[in-house]
């Protein structure tokens, strides 16, 4: 593939479906092959960055290229234990890339499909979503990437493989920086195997336009446009109706090439983006805004603390099913804020509320909705029986956005207690077994009145922020 000008991005998605089946094939080795790939260790797998990379730092050259490197590192190592638990494993090929890719001429795909991959030389045992990443980096490495086409290279090498082998929700929201990692990976040891061996044109293949791309993936700027890209590359694209996988969503330049059409694409844009809210200034018609949530007593309270001005918003809520996302808070307001505003095509209000344990390092945290209901308020209590620090802290993180691809506000409203013995009534999930500092009656959320936990809950801080964020930017 390597060696192919003028390739269609329609033989990227054929490679990334021909992917798709290598892991489903993957999937079905006997187990004497995966002990044998467990036992192995790889620089080039991706799960051992974070050990593998920081001595080679020294022969970057350029500062600036190793501090990017080293804040590829910084996040990776964060999220390492989540990754861990979270990610399906398998034996991958793990080395997907151009010039390991086989092509043979076809009437099809702008001339070219996919006939074949080599080198299996560091197969491993892995996280199976590396696979994806490190195809979908030097996708946007190939003479279709390199033609400023590189995130179309990458998002169609998705589709691809998407369409016969579906990623996890966690695995998609990842992707760009398991990309990341492995662009890493190939500019810094490429740096070093270069210094060792700087006449070899092979190790040069990929050098500059891996740090070309690391640098633009990297780019926070960029990156919220670049996640949504993958989420759309993950779906089909409807315009036909046949079987066939087509890329018209996915086929644009990268930034780099002019736009010429961009500013009607950005009035059209917004024009659909926000039907209701342009309704609303024309016709000073109160703003719809939607809490997403099917539990009335939570769009009691909400309303009880946003006291929103009738005239500005007309607050409701509805219930909505959205995957059960898994990471950090703030990462999972975030994702479920712009799930839920495409739904509803307009403003939108979502929050996401955790309790954490100071003897458990942070659990349940977000995942205390399925704690309680598994294990009870009682059996909340005595999951941290064994110390004798009881203390912890209640978070809501409260996302808002005013309609699809529009920026998401998030507010973070924290509340430090203590876990106690349930009192009071037990109508409002975990409140019996919280105490909060600030109570100057030593009650918990159960037993105190509604005014009084609203001035100082976790869930009426972030609201109250949010209130006056919407008081700050009301429209002329």
């Amino acid at each position: 593939m390597c060696h192919v000008n003028g390739m269609g991005l329609e033989t990227l998605v054929g490679a990334g479906q021909y992917l798709g089946h290598i892991c489903h094939s993957m999937d079905t080795c006997p187990e004497e092959m995966n002990d044998l790939g467990k036992s192995l260790y790889h620089a080039w797998d991706g799960q051992n960055t974070a050990d593998i990379l920081p001595p080679f730092l020294q022969y970057i050259s350029c500062p600036q290229r190793r501090q990017l490197v080293q804040s590829v590192l910084d996040a990776f190592t964060s999220k390492l234990s989540y990754f861990q638990s979270t990610f399906r494993k398998g034996l991958l090929q793990a080395d997907f890339n151009d010039a390991n890719i086989l092509l043979q001429p076809s009437a099809r795909n702008n001339g070219w499909n996919v006939s074949g991959v080599i080198d299996f030389g560091d197969s491993t045992y892995s996280w199976r979503v590396l696979d994806v990443s490190v195809a979908m980096s030097y996708a946007m490495m190939t003479t279709y990437g390199k033609a400023n086409r590189s995130l179309s290279a990458a998002a169609a090498m998705l589709r691809g493989v998407h369409s016969i082998y579906p990623l996890t929700v966690e695995e998609i929201t990842n992707l760009r920086l398991l990309m990341a990692v492995r662009l890493a990976c190939s500019a810094t040891l490429g740096a070093y195997s270069i210094a060792m061996n700087p006449d070899n044109e092979y190790l040069k293949l990929h050098a500059e336009p891996a740090w070309n791309s690391l640098s633009f993936i990297m780019n926070t700027t960029n990156a919220t446009s670049i996640d949504q890209l993958f989420q759309q590359a993950c779906q089909r694209d409807t315009s036909t109706n046949d079987n066939n996988l087509y890329c018209t969503d996915l086929s644009f330049p990268d930034p780099s090439i002019p736009d010429y059409l961009s500013s009607i694409r950005t009035a059209e844009q917004e024009q659909e983006d926000q039907p209701l809210r342009k309704k609303s200034k024309t016709m000073d018609i109160p703003m719809p805004l939607v809490f997403v949530t099917g539990n009335a007593k939570k769009l009691e309270e909400v309303q009880r603390i946003l006291h929103l001005e009738p005239d500005q918003y007309v607050l409701s809520n509805r219930k909505i099913d959205l995957p059960e996302l898994q990471g950090e808070p703030l990462d999972i307001a975030r994702e479920k804020c712009a799930l839920a505003a495409k739904q509803v095509n307009g403003a939108v209000i979502t929050e996401d509320t955790s309790l954490s344990f100071t003897a458990l390092n942070g659990l349940p945290g977000p995942y205390i909705k399925w704690f309680l209901d598994k294990c009870g308020l009682d059996g909340l209590n005595q999951m941290i029986q064994f110390s004798p620090n009881k203390s912890g802290y209640a978070q809501t993180i409260v996302a808002y956005t005013t309609g699809p691809n529009q920026p998401i506000h998030l507010f973070d409203g924290r509340t430090s207690g203590t876990i106690v013995p349930p009192r009071g009534p037990t109508h409002f999930g975990w409140d019996p077994i919280f105490q909060p500092d600030d109570s100057t009656s030593n009650h918990t959320y159960a037993e105190m009145t509604k005014e009084a936990k609203d001035a100082i809950s976790h869930r009426g801080r972030a609201f109250s922020q949010m209130r006056t964020f919407l008081e700050n930017n009301k429209s002329p």
